[in-house]
């Protein structure tokens, strides 16, 4: 069965709308918890520079491809009094890492299944065994950025763990279509302690 996306030129099949986030959760490769803090940005100062993004690249913790990593989704539904009524308003289940990758890879690997009119959408990544550093600049600019702690230094000796992250669960809509899809949360710009999540 074929679902076609948009009609005609002028239609922007990938503009995500009416955007929400409504769940956190963090998961450290073999569980979700909820995180105590989503991280605070820190302002670096002129003493930081140059950061060196190389640090600890030979301890670097590569991403585990994990089943249960790519079911954030159903953690946020199962965790609902209704789950049945929130996937009646649900066209597809989703990551951001599988629209990124719907969106920019030429070969792809999907997988989808249909429940209760429902489709669960994956784009499978293909895991590279040889990280090359500036892959990991990215994950080292986080840990000189986000702190858990207002106030807080980064502890930049500290390996770099891939698999340690929050995840936010958001609601949108792409084009016609109902989306539910979790995506990573880096950190926030604070001016007080966030509430309870």
């Amino acid at each position: 069965m074929a679902i076609q996306l948009f009609s005609t030129a002028t239609d922007l099949p990938w503009q995500l709308t009416d955007l929400k986030m409504v769940h956190v959760c963090a998961f450290d490769g073999k569980e979700f918890y909820t995180p105590k803090t989503l991280g605070y940005y820190r302002q670096p100062n002129d003493d930081d520079f140059p950061m060196d993004l190389n640090k600890g690249f030979d301890k670097f913790i590569q991403y585990s491809l994990s089943f249960y990593s790519e079911l954030r989704c159903l953690n946020y539904i199962m965790q609902l009094p209704e789950p049945k009524r929130q996937l009646g308003q649900l066209d597809f289940c989703t990551n951001r890492g599988s629209l990124l990758r719907i969106m920019s890879s030429k070969q792809l690997k999907l997988v989808a299944i249909k429940f209760r009119g429902c489709i669960y959408l994956n784009a499978e990544a293909v895991p590279d065994n040889d990280i090359k550093k500036q892959y990991t600049y990215l994950f080292k600019l986080r840990q000189y950025l986000i702190v858990d702690q207002l106030g807080d230094m980064p502890n930049t000796d500290r390996p770099v763990d891939q698999n340690k992250q929050s995840y936010g669960t958001f609601t949108a809509k792409l084009g016609k279509f109902r989306l539910l899809y979790t995506s990573e949360i880096h950190g926030l710009e604070n001016t007080e302690p966030l509430g309870n999540l």
